[in-house]
């Protein structure tokens, strides 16, 4: 999820969280990469990279990862306050 501190979007995020994603681990990432139109793109590397060495590291956690490995990463961004983008990243086997 893409909070950075604005609390308008950042409200969003958190009712996802609550409503949707209630049993699932979550993350952040802007707190490592700042706030820019293009930062989803350090969110996708980020989650390949997630993906390719199968854990989650403890500085982009915020509900902690319980399981195994990460098979799947939806990556939740909203830019300008307005623009909404998911991506979806799974597992290639």
């Amino acid at each position: 999820m893409g909070y950075n501190g604005d609390e308008e979007p950042d409200a969003v995020y958190a009712q996802l969280e609550k409503d949707l994603f209630a049993h699932n681990a979550t993350a952040y990432f802007k707190h490592l990469s700042g706030e820019y139109d293009t930062a989803v793109s350090f969110a996708t590397w980020l989650g390949a990279k997630i993906l390719k060495e199968g854990t989650i590291p403890e500085i982009l956690q915020k509900r902690k990862h319980t399981g195994t490995s990460v098979k799947n990463i939806l990556i939740y961004n909203i830019s300008h306050n307005m623009y909404h983008s998911l991506i979806l990243l799974q597992e290639v086997s």
